[in-house]
């Protein structure tokens, strides 16, 4: 999707994961779609359903990817 390749990388500090990182040493997964035409526009007066579904991934099939992704892993690390 996006022509993007898989890369582990470190969460970085300044999110809402940063208290599960720092004060309770957690481990946390943060995954995200690297490439994606989001990127530009995340935070920003653009960063809107309206521009999800027009030009971002109007399909949703990054959403659906995510989805997908979060629910297995959370079927395996729930037993």
């Amino acid at each position: 999707l996006w022509g993007s390749t898989a890369e582990i990388d470190a969460p970085g500090s300044g999110s809402d994961h940063t208290p599960w990182i720092q004060l309770s040493g957690a481990p946390i997964l943060y995954p995200e779609l690297g490439g994606s035409p989001y990127e530009s526009v995340y935070h920003s007066n653009y960063d809107s359903l309206y521009w999800v579904e027009h030009f971002g991934d109007p399909q949703f099939q990054g959403h659906l990817a995510m989805v997908r992704f979060i629910g297995d892993v959370a079927l395996r690390i729930a037993d």
